[in-house]
C-alpha cells in the first residue's frame, strides 16, 4: 500500500518540526542509519501548549463553602493546571476545578504561610470548566488574590 500524504491548510507545523529536529534535505548517504524495527517519538501536541500565568482578586467573603470562580477555560481550548495559589490570609479557602457545576474535581491544598499553594498533576480542565475557590464567610476576605499556572492548547472540538 503507498503512503497517501495529506494536504496541510497550512506549513506551520512543518516549519516548526524541521526547526526542532534539524531536517533539511539530503543528497548524500547518511553515515548513520536507524534499525527499521525502531521509530522516533515525538509528543507533538506538547509543542503547542503554550504556559500562561494569570491572576485576579477573589471575593471570598460570602457563604462559606460557596464556589467562586476565578477563571474559566474558553471555548476551543484545554488547560492543564500546573499550579494554583491562593492568598496568604486564607488558609480557611480550599482552591477547587469544577466542570459544569456537577462534576467537582477537588484540588488536595497544602497550606502555608506564603500562601495556600496547591500543586496538581495532570489535572486537565476542558472547555467551559472552571477554576476557583471555596467562600469562607470571612469579613476581610473581600480582595483575595487568586494565581493560575497553566498549559494552554487548542482542544480541535475533541
Amino acid at each position: 500500500m503507498a503512503v497517501q500524504w495529506l494536504p496541510l491548510k497550512s506549513t506551520a507545523l512543518l516549519d516548526r518540526l524541521q526547526a526542532l529536529l534539524g531536517l533539511q534535505e539530503r543528497t548524500d548517504r547518511p553515515s548513520m542509519a536507524l534499525w527499521p524495527g525502531v521509530l522516533p517519538v515525538l509528543d507533538l501536541a506538547g509543542l503547542f501548549r503554550v504556559p500562561v500565568l494569570a491572576n485576579t482578586t477573589l471575593d471570598l467573603s460570602g457563604t462559606a463553602d460557596t464556589y467562586v470562580v476565578a477563571f474559566t477555560v474558553p471555548v476551543g481550548k484545554r488547560w492543564q493546571l500546573v499550579n494554583v495559589t491562593l492568598g496568604p490570609e486564607t488558609t480557611s479557602a480550599k482552591p477547587s476545578a469544577y466542570s459544569d457545576g456537577t462534576t467537582v474535581i477537588k484540588l488536595e491544598s497544602i497550606g502555608a504561610l506564603s500562601g495556600l499553594v496547591t500543586k496538581p498533576t495532570n489535572t486537565w480542565l476542558e472547555a467551559g470548566w472552571t477554576v476557583g475557590a471555596l467562600a469562607t464567610q470571612q469579613v476581610g476576605h473581600v480582595a483575595i488574590t487568586f494565581a493560575v499556572h497553566y498549559l494552554e492548547e487548542d482542544s480541535y472540538g475533541l
